[in-house]
């Protein structure tokens, strides 16, 4: 499949976002107070707190039950439903967005993504998570494989990233690299 396609599969925010750093990240979280056992970093952000990228347009976070019902209650933000292609997948979650003057980064939260490519819930993943900068993250074994599993262009672009910054080449995570993290204890302290 042409790589055109396999970004078309996986819809990404239609809206055109600034790239923040890590003080906006941090600055977003600290305004919503969260608990640290209450969720964790994913994705592009996760990245940017472990210093491996230094900016990105979103804060995209796994929440128990309880923190999505109380987000949902906050000003401005918006229940979203998985786009097409990914509830013919089979997901089913809600996402809780929010972004207003107070969040100087958007933020994405639910409880599972469940899209079909690399699926993960706060339930499953809550125990594969280390701190940093003082931010519950989940592994970054877990964002390599989600990566690899989604294959957009951005995705190959941070699969790059990462592999530069774990001393690695691509052609190393590529082919092979699932296989890898699958048999080995990489995703526990990067």
């Amino acid at each position: 499949m042409e790589q055109a396609q396999l970004d078309k599969q996986y819809i990404e925010t239609p809206e055109s976002l600034p790239l923040m750093d890590e003080a906006a990240i941090l600055a977003t979280l600290s305004y919503l107070q969260l608990e640290d056992n209450s969720y964790f970093v994913i994705g592009g952000a996760n990245m940017v707190l472990r210093g491996i990228k230094h900016r990105t347009s979103d804060l995209d976070i796994l929440v128990n039950q309880e923190t999505f019902d109380w987000m949902t209650t906050l000003p401005d933000v918006v229940i979203k439903d998985p786009p097409q292609p990914a509830i013919e997948r089979g997901a089913d979650n809600k996402t809780a967005w929010l972004y207003n003057l107070h969040t100087l980064v958007p933020v994405s939260a639910t409880t599972s993504l469940g899209d079909g490519f690399h699926p993960m819930s706060f339930n499953s993943h809550k125990d594969r998570v280390d701190l940093q900068t003082g931010v519950p993250c989940v592994y970054l074994g877990e964002v390599i494989l989600s990566k690899i599993a989604i294959k957009r262009s951005k995705d190959l672009f941070d699969l790059r990233k990462i592999a530069t910054h774990i001393g690695i080449s691509i052609e190393t995570i590529l082919p092979e690299f699932r296989n890898i993290i699958a048999n080995s204890e990489i995703d526990v302290k990067y």
